[in-house]
């Protein structure tokens, strides 16, 4: 029975997390936090040694995606193109991806 109760503690609790993440993310000062915090573990998995700082954030209704920009060392600037307003983020333009 313990079993039981704590399953369906959890199933709630995890609905819960959903419903209120869902519920957070129609708010564009959450939406701009999420992106930017998608897009640094991003760069921080693949571009760590490069130095990238953040610089701005802006959202592109012409292509209904965000625009996250970062600068080097050397003060050059890249601009990461992020798609949807929602989980889950998803970089659509990489300018240091080589392929």
């Amino acid at each position: 029975m313990t079993k039981i109760t704590t399953r369906i503690k959890l199933t709630i609790i995890f609905l819960l997390v959903i419903t209120v993440l869902t519920i957070a993310l129609q708010f564009t000062t959450i939406q701009y936090a999420a992106v930017r915090f998608s897009t640094s573990i991003y760069i921080t998995l693949n571009y760590n040694n490069k130095g990238l700082m953040y610089e701005k954030i802006e959202y592109v209704p012409q292509f209904n995606e965000y625009a996250i920009s970062y600068k080097d060392n050397e003060d050059s600037v890249y601009t990461f193109m992020v798609k949807s307003k929602r989980m889950p983020f998803i970089i659509s333009h990489d300018p240091l991806d080589s392929k």
